[in-house]
């Protein structure tokens, strides 16, 4: 019996709180190497990932040309800051996760924590048990005479009293404990509910951001193609200012022509005129009046052709310049 308790002093600290514990002063173990090592894998991989895209994102700019390597249109928007973006949150991503596998981590070893301290719960009161059956066996033992006795009796008296305040005492930081866990349970649920909203709200914003830089390319894809349209009717358009300028001298030197024909005619009609002039004397006079009306009327033709002339002239430049 005596051996038992001092079994049982050597267990028990000197404030009343078992030695095994680790909740009030005695640190928890620190993380296994392996969850370490993969944490720093991961870390590493997403600055990997943060390089990579910082290295690609001056070779990811967008350019766009038209179709005959002409008139580049401005730059898109690089994709750069966005890649970096996105690394920065890989990497606070991971960095949550690895808080929370310690916060796993810890919670194991507190839930081992409480089952140890379950055990030895379960030992001390089986040595309870123990010691009231003895304590029954030795009921006689009060109301002897013999001191050794009685202090014997005193001495189990006091261990069950230490017993029964051990007790209480594992019974409060088992109830503290399991409070901890509790709370510590309801943060972590909290931070991984956080952490799955943040990453949708993220995937949404990355998807909100592709559908924009998809909606920029089209609309430079459509200006592009606006661009094209444009000078293939500038072409058309100056193509048929050529040909009617073409069609225009051509029917400015017929028109040219026909006036130099008849300019000749009338040169050949007065000379002839002239010549005829003694003859005409002895005609009639109705005769001499239709040959001076047929001359009046192609002096008026020659003065028609050279006023149209002069005005297709003046209304040439003006209609280019509209044009």
């Amino acid at each position: 019996m005596k051996e038992d308790t001092v079994q049982q002093q050597r267990q028990v600290a000197p404030g009343g709180v078992p030695a095994g514990f680790g909740v009030l002063g005695e640190g928890f173990p620190s993380p296994s190497a392996a969850a370490a090592a993969a944490a720093a894998a991961n870390t590493g991989l997403a600055l990997g990932v943060a390089a990579a895209a910082a290295a690609a994102a001056p070779a990811s700019t967008l350019w766009l040309v038209d179709s005959e390597t002409q008139n580049c249109l401005t730059p898109a928007v690089p994709w750069g800051p966005q890649v970096n973006a996105a690394a920065a949150v890989q990497q606070h991503h991971a960095a949550e996760l690895q808080h929370l596998e310690f916060l796993k981590q810890r919670r194991q070893q507190q839930l081992l924590l409480l089952q140890q301290q379950q055990a030895q719960q379960q030992h001390i009161h089986e040595q309870q048990l123990r010691q009231q059956l003895l304590m029954q066996q030795h009921t006689p033992l009060q109301h002897s005479t013999n001191p050794q006795v009685l202090q014997h009796h005193l001495q189990l008296q006091q261990l069950q009293q230490q017993q029964q305040q051990q007790q209480l005492q594992q019974q409060q930081l088992q109830h503290i404990i399991s409070q901890q866990l509790l709370r510590e349970q309801q943060s972590q649920r909290e931070a991984e509910e956080q952490l799955a909203r943040q990453l949708l709200q993220q995937q949404e914003l990355l998807k909100q951001q592709e559908l924009l830089q998809h909606q920029k390319l089209l609309q430079q894809q459509g200006l592009l193609q606006q661009h094209e349209l444009l000078q293939r009717q500038e072409l058309h358009e100056q193509r048929e200012l050529q040909q009617q300028q073409q069609q225009q001298q051509q029917q400015q030197q017929q028109q040219d022509l026909q006036q130099e024909e008849l300019l000749q005619q009338v040169v050949q009609e007065q000379a002839t005129a002239a010549l005829s002039s003694a003859a005409a004397v002895s005609l009639p006079d109705s005769r001499k009046e239709q040959q001076q009306q047929q001359q009046q009327q192609q002096v008026l033709l020659l003065l028609q052709n050279e006023q149209q002339q002069e005005e297709q002239r003046i209304g040439a430049p003006g209609k280019q310049q509209i044009l």
